[in-house]
């Protein structure tokens, strides 16, 4: 019985992939608006009802993929925990990142361009937002009298990081990964402007 369970689950993995790999395609083709649930069927060589299985709408069907990324994201990130060195890591930090992104580019621009509710922003804002003032934490001792200064620090770059990482995608990426991350890093150093 194991065996049979272990088949259906790859099925299901199998189908859904497909599922998520006609539409990425369908995506390089034309806007997200403009796609069907039974054009990506037809690009899948599958029946509507078999989409129906799985998914209610694309949306759900962009969720599921959305989902995926931000579970890959997170596990990411995790691997480059600060630790003690926020100063000196930053940068390598900040690329690392910033090539998963580039890496994805594709299928984020367009979960970016359809983040209509902003739920997307908001689960990369509140996660930086942590992972920051894990890192402050670190590597500072803040002032008793500022205590909610982290807070707002995590706030503050986490927000300005995911604009910025979204303006970068939603226009093709239009500087190098290195550049960007130098930028970022030469702002929240103030290295930007001449004395």
């Amino acid at each position: 019985m194991k065996n049979n369970s272990n088949k259906n689950n790859a099925r299901v993995k199998k189908t859904k992939k497909l599922l998520e790999d006609s539409l990425g395609i369908l995506l390089e083709e034309k806007p997200f608006e403009d796609i069907r649930v039974i054009d990506i069927c037809a690009k899948a060589n599958m029946h509507r009802s078999t989409f129906y299985t799985y998914y209610n709408d694309k949306y759900e069907l962009l969720k599921s993929k959305l989902d995926e990324y931000e579970e890959k994201f997170l596990e990411d990130l995790n691997r480059y925990k600060i630790e003690n060195k926020l100063k000196d890591s930053h940068i390598d930090i900040m690329e690392k990142i910033l090539h998963y992104f580039y890496l994805n580019r594709k299928y984020l621009k367009i979960i970016f361009q359809n983040n209509r509710d902003g739920s997307v922003t908001k689960i990369l804002r509140e996660y930086l937002a942590s992972y920051v003032i894990e890192g402050i934490k670190d590597f500072k001792t803040i002032k008793p009298e500022k205590e909610n200064v982290i807070r707002v620090m995590g706030s503050f770059y986490s927000g300005a990081f995911i604009s910025v990482l979204t303006d970068w995608i939603v226009n093709d990426c239009f500087i190098s990964v290195e550049d960007l991350a130098g930028y970022i890093s030469d702002i929240i150093m103030q290295r930007v402007f001449s004395e």
